[in-house]
């Protein structure tokens, strides 16, 4: 799983740094050279693997300190919804310079 994984991760940054070049030649003012610098910053971040391991949720310890019913159930199912969510960025990268309103 590691190799499909990293070969998804390259393909993915691949799409991103093309995606990126083609807002940076489309920006032709300061406004949206900064937006795009910011943007690029952000994706960056987010984009690098971290050096630490995440310590699992803990869901039970949060279970028994938290006494509103269900709270923590709904959180969870919400949790591992968002994390099984895929997106799909090719309507947006289909509309790149073009003009929308």
């Amino acid at each position: 799983m590691g190799c499909s994984r990293r070969a998804f991760s390259t393909r993915n940054n691949k799409l991103t740094d093309n995606w990126l070049r083609s807002l940076n030649a489309t920006a032709n003012t300061g406004e949206a050279k900064e937006s795009h610098g910011q943007l690029q910053s952000v994706l960056d971040f987010f984009n690098n693997g971290t050096s630490q391991k995440l310590k699992a949720i803990d869901w039970a310890g949060h279970k028994e300190r938290i006494h509103t019913t269900g709270v923590v159930e709904k959180v969870h199912n919400k949790y591992n919804n968002f994390i099984k969510s895929s997106y799909s960025v090719d309507a947006a990268v289909g509309r790149l310079g073009h003009t929308t309103e």
